[in-house]
Order: C-alpha cells, then sequence, then structure tokens
C-alpha cells in the first residue's frame, strides 16, 4: 500500500515521529505530501551556523512565514538562533527585522534559544521588543551574559525552564561578573526547572533578596559553586541537582535541603550534600580507594545513603571499591557498576554486597570485551551466581553486547536475569532472560527505587 493511500490520522502519527530535517524530503514528493510534512517541518527551526548566504536565508525564511501567516504560524513551536547568524559581512543586522515581525505573530513559539545575542539586540531593538514581547514561551535558553538578564526581566512570558550557557570559555572571577544580578522573582510562579552554566551567582545573589523559587523541581549547575546554602535557600524543594564540571569555592556551609530524590555528578564528588539522596550517577571514573578523592566520596555515600548508585570503577581497577561502597550504603537496593573486567567484579560483588537488601545488580565493563564465547548463555551462569551469593536479588543484568566508552553509558546494552525460584538446597537460583518490555519496565523499576 502506497504511504498516501494511509488514513489521514495514521499519516499525521507517521509524520510526527520525523526530525524536521526528514520531513522535508518527504514534502517534495508531491503536493498532498508538501500539505502533510509542512506542519513537522515548521515546527523546529534553528539558523545556528554564520555564513555569507545565512541572512538571505533568514529573510526568505521569514517571508515565507509572513505571506500565509493563519495556516503556517500556527506551527512554529521552537526557534533556535546564534546572533551572528543575522549579520552580514557588514555587520548589518537587517535580516533581525524580518525576524522581529514573524516574532510578533508567533503566538504558538513554546521555546527559544537565543545565544552570542549582544550585538543583535543592541543593533535592532525592534527585534529584543519582539523577543521581550512573546507571552507563550514555557522553555527559554539564552547565552550567561549581562545582555540576557536585561532581556529576560523585559519579558512577558514565565517560562517553566530557563536555561543560560556560557558562550565560547569559561568566565574568569564570575561573583564579580554577575556582581547586583539576580533571576527575576516574578518567574517564581511557573519555573521548575533551571540550568545556570557560569552564572550560579545569579541565584546565589537571591539570597540577599530573600527571592525564592518554590515550584523548581530541577536544578543544573555548571561552573563556581560559592554558596551552596544560598542555593538551597532559593530553590527549597528542588529534587534533583545535577553538577556538571563544579568548582566548589573555599569552605562551603551545608544545604538546608531536607532530602533530594536524585543527584548527578560528572566528575567525582568529595562533598557531602548534608542530606540523605535517594539515586546517586557518577558520571566519572572513581580514583583509588585510598585517594583523597576517593575518600571525599566515602563520605558522599555515608552522607546521602542511596538507594541506587551509579558508577564506574577506575580503570586500573580497584575493586576494593566493591566493599567500600557496600559498607559506606547498607540501604542500596539497586547498583550498576561500570568495570574494566567483568569476572573480577562479579567476583568482587559477590563477596561485598552478599548482605545488602539489592533487588538490582547490573555490571558493565569500559575496556575489555568479556571472554564470551555464547554470550547470553556464559552470562546467564555468571547471573545464577552473583544471585545465589546476594539472596536479596530481583534481577541480575549483564553487558554482554558491547563496552561502554567511558562512564556507566552501557545500560541500553545490559542483558537481564530475572530470578524465578530459587532452591532450599543452596544450589543456584532458577533464572530466565527478561523480554525487551520487561527490560525496560525493569530497569525503570530498579531506578526509581525508594530508600528506607
Amino acid at each position: 500500500m502506497p504511504l498516501l493511500a494511509l488514513n489521514d490520522d495514521v499519516l499525521d502519527i507517521i509524520v510526527s515521529f520525523l526530525s524536521p530535517h526528514d520531513a522535508l524530503p518527504l514534502m517534495t514528493t508531491c503536493r498532498t505530501a508538501h500539505a502533510l510534512a509542512l506542519p513537522r517541518l515548521l515546527s523546529e527551526v534553528e539558523f545556528l551556523t554564520h555564513t555569507a548566504k545565512t541572512p538571505g536565508r533568514i529573510t526568505q525564511f521569514c517571508q515565507f512565514m509572513l505571506a500565509d501567516i493563519p495556516h503556517r504560524m500556527p506551527h512554529l513551536r521552537a526557534l533556535r538562533l546564534i546572533g551572528n547568524a543575522f549579520a552580514t559581512k557588514d555587520f548589518d543586522y537587517s535580516a533581525a527585522l524580518a525576524m522581529a515581525a514573524v516574532l510578533r505573530h508567533a503566538k504558538c513559539l513554546r521555546e527559544l534559544h537565543l545565544r552570542l545575542a549582544g550585538e543583535l539586540l543592541a543593533c535592532q531593538p525592534r527585534f529584543a521588543d519582539a523577543v521581550a514581547a512573546l507571552a507563550s514561551l514555557d522553555v527559554l535558553c539564552m547565552s550567561s551574559r549581562m545582555y540576557s538578564w536585561v532581556l529576560l526581566a523585559r519579558m512577558r512570558a514565565t517560562p517553566r525552564r530557563v536555561e543560560f550557557f556560557a558562550d565560547y570559555m569559561a568566565y574568569k572571577d564570575q561573583q564579580r561578573l554577575f556582581w547586583g544580578a539576580a533571576l527575576p522573582v516574578r518567574l517564581a510562579p511557573r519555573l521548575e526547572q533551571v540550568r545556570l552554566e557560569m552564572c550560579v551567582p545569579l541565584a546565589e545573589n537571591a539570597d540577599a533578596l530573600r527571592a525564592a523559587w518554590p515550584h523548581v523541581r530541577e536544578l543544573t549547575l555548571v561552573g563556581e559553586v560559592c554558596r551552596m546554602d544560598a542555593l538551597a535557600r532559593a530553590f527549597p524543594n528542588v529534587r534533583f541537582v545535577r553538577f556538571q564540571d563544579v568548582d566548589f569555592v573555599g569552605k562551603q556551609a551545608p544545604p538546608g535541603w531536607s532530602e533530594l530524590d536524585h543527584a548527578q555528578w560528572n566528575v567525582v564528588p568529595r562533598h557531602p550534600l548534608g542530606c540523605k539522596v535517594r539515586r546517586l550517577d557518577v558520571q566519572a571514573a572513581l580514583p583509588a580507594a585510598s585517594d583523597e578523592v576517593g575518600e571525599g566520596f566515602v563520605e558522599v555515600l555515608e552522607s546521602a545513603s542511596p538507594a541506587v548508585l551509579l558508577c564506574t570503577l577506575p580503570q586500573r581497577g580497584d575493586f576494593s571499591w566493591m566493599m567500600k561502597i557496600a559498607k559506606a550504603a547498607p540501604e542500596l537496593k539497586y547498583v550498576h557498576v561500570a568495570a574494566p573486567s567483568l569476572d573480577e567484579a562479579i567476583t568482587s560483588c559477590q563477596d561485598a554486597f552478599a548482605k545488602l537488601p539489592l533487588a538490582g545488580l547490573s555490571l558493565g565493563y569500559t575496556s575489555r570485551m568479556p571472554a564470551f564465547d555464547d554470550g547470553e548463555r556464559c552470562a546467564a551462569s555468571d547471573a545464577r551466581k552473583i544471585a545465589a551469593a546476594i539472596p536479596s536479588l530481583r534481577y541480575v543484568g549483564l553487558n554482554v553486547k558491547a563496552f561502554a566508552a567511558k562512564t556507566y553509558g552501557d545500560l541500553e546494552n545490559i542483558t537481564w536475569f530475572r530470578v524465578v525460584s530459587r532452591a532450599h538446597d543452596g544450589s543456584p537460583p532458577s533464572m530466565v532472560v527478561v523480554s525487551e518490555s520487561e527490560r525496560i519496565a525493569a530497569q525503570e523499576w530498579l531506578l526509581r527505587s525508594p530508600r528506607g
């Protein structure tokens, strides 16, 4: 059956799974396909490269949108722009006037990304006015520069998510750069997700104003952090905190959060958060267990007492970490460990985790391939050995497909085995390989394991 012979509702569903880039060739096949794919193509538009032709293309796009406002503008949902894409070789930003006209009619625009826009906003105030007048934005992503805060203070929209990104390099002395600047308090009613990259003082400075954003549940921090206690007061109800390349400056007072659902680091943490954390993700290889950073991570584990832990052992294969993890986090219910040797990881986890209340354990690897001639059969044998040594286990997962290039990015390659029954004579339990649907459900269930 030809694709276009399908029911219109079915076609709409199929096209919704296409990326805007993939919708373009479909549009060129015939008029019917053009009408079908155009909404998807217009749903996400970006101008993120700077060439001599880019200003002209922006103008052409704007003319196309303005030629049929009722039938084209409602489809524009996400717009990603970079300031210098509007500039000609003579630094003429007149293409921004056409984009300003589009923005004035973009009543359904939900997401705006605007980076490197300082000169653009200064040269074309009408463009800045059009951005400030947008009222329907749910997501706003901008460069972490002072012009962004000036524009944000003028905006009608109260987005649900705001993200501020560093343009090219880490900024020196961020406290001085953002002195006196703070996130607008008027964002408080709807704001749920915040990302601060190289501009964490925007939230720390709010402490002097006694300002808070009580509905924020997800917080991402990048760069210098001077006052974790101030951040906890600014975002008192946050549940998920990401620390990405964070540099804790000076001695830190413990934050005032009573409990976090999820904390994630892309470096090994060594500063305890001073509260219980249900799930800890460490997206970096642990150091030697005797290292100063390693000792700090043990303190983090003891303080957080997580139910879920995802981490990576050192490439040198320091398997003493298994015992340290078990002692520091005795309430663990699910652990995923990526290791350079699966054989040694299996042996060490059997000894270390035998008395933990684990419902699930999965092992990945970061270097050499495991010696599996028949991957699933050998993995099943190893899974039974692990389950026999740790009586609380319901699921055991092993990566028998491909190694993870870094950290624990091999969860999608885990083959899961479920304990069906246990014998009373101490023999290995009966286990089965789970289906794909059960794999997804089991992994989600384990990752959501509660504390206590």
